[in-house]
């Protein structure tokens, strides 16, 4: 019975928010993959300043929601961060359907190189958040 409860409460903490460590976690993310790969002429460097504020905008509510509900790894998350970046390119191409006056040439640019962009920044969010988590409990 009493491994049960402990149990349970194990389970418990690792689904309570760690605000310190999401904020981290959501900020470093994206610098991390940038300076671990800034060697690739630049590429990282250029995709935190195009895709920054998609990622804040999409991915933190999204990895918001994913922490309290799924354990922190890389894959879980990077998938997180792939299902952001989509939500953003839809929401970008319905954006430009709606305003003519707009090229449409950056769409097709997003989508494809946001892509493996999403799923190391996703993927680093989570093992980062895991990294860094401590239970609110204490």
């Amino acid at each position: 019975m009493i491994s049960g409860i402990t149990e349970k409460t194990a389970s418990i903490e690792t689904r309570l928010l760690d605000p310190i460590a999401f904020v981290g976690a959501l900020l470093l993310a994206p610098l991390m993959v940038a300076a671990l790969f800034f060697w690739v002429i630049l590429i990282p460097v250029a995709a935190v300043v195009l895709g920054g504020l998609p990622y804040l905008i999409f991915g933190g509510p999204l990895f918001l929601w994913m922490v309290t509900g799924y354990a922190p790894d890389f894959g879980t998350f990077a998938l997180g961060g792939l299902a952001a970046h989509l939500l953003f390119v839809v929401c970008l191409a319905v954006w430009l359907l709606t305003d003519t006056d707009r090229p449409d040439d950056m769409l097709g640019f997003l989508a494809l190189w946001g892509v493996p962009f999403s799923l190391g920044w996703g993927g680093t969010f989570g093992w980062l958040y895991g990294a860094f988590y401590r239970s609110p409990l204490r």
